[in-house]
């Protein structure tokens, strides 16, 4: 529990060691009615042990240059901090839009730095519900709810969306909004909202 946070949509987390701390990110960017002026994203120091309340964090306000979206992807790079947000459509590319690590919490104006499009011919299959970067900082996933989708990450790493992504197949899931790699990179795990619900392995074909 994170004392005096607000809750309008929490839809997505991610870890990342940034600093040679290991924090947890949270974020409140859901906006299924497009009417929010800014979203949050709270930060904590990953916990250990037991649970309990934490009124230690950071909370980070961001605003899209072009204004509402609704977004259900967060994802934290493992060595810069940065966040990258991708919006969930099916009527256009998904946009994603991205915060150079805050260095102290605050109001931060997101940038746009590409868009990704999915290639299913379904509107859940072009839906992105989640995502996550691999802790050494080389592959992005991004899922919708019928598959996810792989992308090598370049030198220049804001420039992942642009290259050919390979296509992973994943279980059949009542609604699924959950990915995430393995801390070797070696696995995918996904799994559904909904309680309660499995925890699936995908193995990663090595490329």
């Amino acid at each position: 529990t994170l004392t005096g946070a607000s809750a309008f949509d929490w839809e997505d987390m991610a870890g990342a060691k940034v600093g040679g701390t290991d924090y947890l990110y949270f974020g409140d960017i859901g906006d299924n009615n497009l009417v929010r002026s800014s979203i949050k994203v709270y930060r904590v120091r990953e916990p250990s042990g037991s649970s309990g309340s934490i009124s230690d964090f950071d909370t980070y306000t961001l605003t899209y240059p072009d204004g509402p979206h609704n977004a259900e992807v967060l994802m934290v790079h493992p060595r810069t901090g940065d966040i990258t947000i991708v919006t969930k459509t099916s009527s256009e590319p998904s946009k994603v839009f991205k915060v150079a690590a805050p260095s102290a919490p605050g109001n931060y104006a997101m940038t746009l730095v590409g868009q990704i499009s999915f290639p299913s011919t379904l509107g859940p299959g072009r839906l992105a519900t989640a995502g996550d970067i691999s802790a050494d900082g080389f592959r992005v996933v991004v899922r919708t709810y019928l598959a996810a989708y792989e992308y090598r990450a370049p030198k220049k790493f804001d420039d992942w969306m642009k290259g050919q992504p390979k296509a992973i197949t994943t279980p059949a899931e009542v609604q699924g909004e959950a990915i995430c790699y393995s801390r070797d990179g070696m696995m995918l795990y996904t799994t559904s909202e909904g309680s309660p619900m499995p925890l699936n392995k995908i193995r990663r074909r090595q490329n």
